[in-house]
């Protein structure tokens, strides 16, 4: 509710504009942030990513801990993000390539997918730090996502406690994904949303749209995500029912 009141305040057309001016590119292909709520495919999404060549995951880690601390812990650490200064951004900007670089050694010259459902809520933030990243959105029917958290035994924090509860685990999803859209009608970053019941209904045709919007070809490969996601080290609750394949909430 307070990073929502602060981006009400701001005015839309100065985070249209460059969003961080003289940002050196990372090193690597193309990056991507996956996200929108838990339990709405994200793990999925990710372990067909990973599926096709060139690509490189990070799944869940705290890869914007130091940018978090240093914009987002109230309001007058926020308002650093309207006209961020250059040198600051940069220092950010290498560590959080030094942590991903610490988990993924081999990711320099990849696409990198930086998986984190809830991510969303940071969008401001990344907008400035990472202006030429890619996002992908994850989107399931709200019903379906609130009763799945509200079912699952999450490893608590300030996040996952608020899902111990059915109605709570509603107010949050609404306050998440509201803030979601509404960053994603005012920021520039270029953003592809899978529709959970497109995924499952249309396999091929979603995967492949997916892949052709973060700059991979897409292979059969990508059917083989639940081989993939039993060769990983899979930490979400989701890595179960990854690994067995489709699942379109029926069973």
């Amino acid at each position: 509710r307070r990073l929502t009141l602060w981006f009400e305040r701001q005015e839309p057309a100065a985070w249209r504009q460059a969003a961080a001016a003289g940002a050196e590119p990372g090193p690597v292909r193309r990056h991507v942030f996956l996200l929108g709520y838990p339990r709405s495919g994200n793990t999925l999404v990710e372990n067909v990513l990973v599926s096709l060549p060139g690509v490189r995951s990070l799944e869940e880690r705290p890869t914007l801990a130091e940018a978090d601390l240093a914009f987002l812990r109230d309001d007058r650490a926020l308002e650093q993000l309207t006209h961020l200064d250059p040198a600051l951004a940069a220092r950010h900007r290498q560590a959080y390539w030094q942590c991903v670089r610490a988990e993924v050694p081999d990711v320099d010259g990849q696409v990198f997918v930086d998986m984190a459902p809830l991510n969303g809520i940071k969008l401001p933030m990344i907008t400035r730090l990472f202006p030429d990243a890619l996002v992908v959105l994850c989107r399931r029917d709200p019903r379906d996502v609130v009763l799945s958290c509200f079912r699952r035994h999450f490893r608590v924090n300030p996040s996952t406690y608020q899902m111990a509860g059915l109605e709570r685990a509603a107010r949050h999803y609404d306050a998440v994904m509201r803030l979601v859209e509404l960053h994603l009608a005012a920021l520039p970053l270029p953003v592809h949303v899978v529709d959970y019941a497109g995924l499952v209904a249309d396999f091929d045709a979603t995967t492949r749209a997916l892949a052709e919007f973060v700059g991979v070809p897409w292979t059969e490969g990508a059917r083989e995500f639940g081989r993939t996601a039993a060769a990983r080290e899979v930490r979400t609750v989701s890595a179960p029912q990854v690994r067995r394949g489709l699942f379109d909430g029926t069973r």
